[in-house]
């Protein structure tokens, strides 16, 4: 598979996650408040080497995955597309998660933008989905500024679940 590219925007930088990353990811996948919505909830420092693991095993497979977004030579959070089963289908899933600090600043948007970008174009791909918690106002917004539309709800994982999409042809 081909490596999974650095891509840059005015901001920020996107890059694949190492394991020495794992530090790094302990105030965002360890912090309630950034995990509130998640299907899975704040992560142990054994959980986050599992989650780390399982994105560069993605890398190695699919030749995508989830970036580490970088600000500032920081690490403040996560963005990228990967494969789950939604529906029983398999499906290619937008996600993203910000430290606190950073929420607010527009940095997703451009995060979530250059992601969905590459998807599209440089990968082929022609559907990209976000499950995202009935609650979560500001991930709602979020996937519509991206240009994605409301498809239904389901069951993701034991919860409910609003699907957006957006396809390009």
């Amino acid at each position: 598979m081909n490596e999974l590219p650095v891509i840059t925007t005015e901001r920020i930088c996107l890059r694949r996650f190492t394991m020495d990353d794992a530090e790094g990811l302990r105030s965002l996948l360890g912090d309630e408040d950034v995990m509130r919505y998640s299907v899975i909830g704040s992560l142990s420092a054994e959980r986050i080497i599992t989650h780390l693991h399982g994105w560069i095993a993605h890398y190695q497979e699919h030749g995508f995955g989830i970036w580490a977004v970088i600000f500032d030579n920081q690490l403040i959070g996560f963005c990228g597309v990967d494969w789950k089963i939604v529906d029983n289908n398999p499906q290619i899933q937008l996600s993203y998660r910000f430290n606190k600090q950073f929420w607010g600043k527009k940095l997703a948007y451009e995060a979530a933008s250059a992601v969905c970008e590459y998807a599209f174009q440089r990968l082929g791909i022609k559907r990209i989905i976000c499950l995202i918690d009935p609650e979560n106002d500001r991930s709602i917004a979020l996937a519509l500024r991206l240009g994605m539309q409301f498809s239904h709800e389901t069951l993701y994982l034991g919860h409910v679940r609003k699907i957006y999409y957006r396809s390009e042809e």
